[in-house]
């Protein structure tokens, strides 16, 4: 079973805009992925509510680093992790009530 946990991505002072904002975003997508067999198995409701919070995370990242993204790019990912939480969501409160 998956842990949670608040660790932050790595960064440090010598590190580019880009170089830092890959880091988080890659910090981030490898806990997605740590939680996806959980989330899809639906054993434990926290893997959908954890892949969410992965989700949420990058968001947060785009929104942090919107002046060194092209709004372009940073305005289509967004939407598009907003749809993939939105869409786990309508999955997720359900099984909360259910489990509750």
């Amino acid at each position: 079973m998956t842990k949670k946990t608040k660790t932050p991505a790595p960064l440090n002072p010598e590190q580019t805009v880009s170089e830092a904002f890959e880091a988080i975003l890659r910090h981030n997508f490898n806990y997605l992925l740590a939680w996806e067999q959980s989330a899809r198995s639906w054993d434990d409701i926290e893997g959908v509510h954890q892949t969410r919070v992965s989700f949420r995370r990058m968001r947060s990242a785009m929104s942090a680093f919107r002046t060194a993204i092209p709004r372009k790019v940073s305005k289509y990912w967004s939407s598009e992790l907003r749809s993939l939480a939105s869409q786990l969501g309508m999955w997720a409160w359900p099984a909360i009530w259910m489990y509750s």
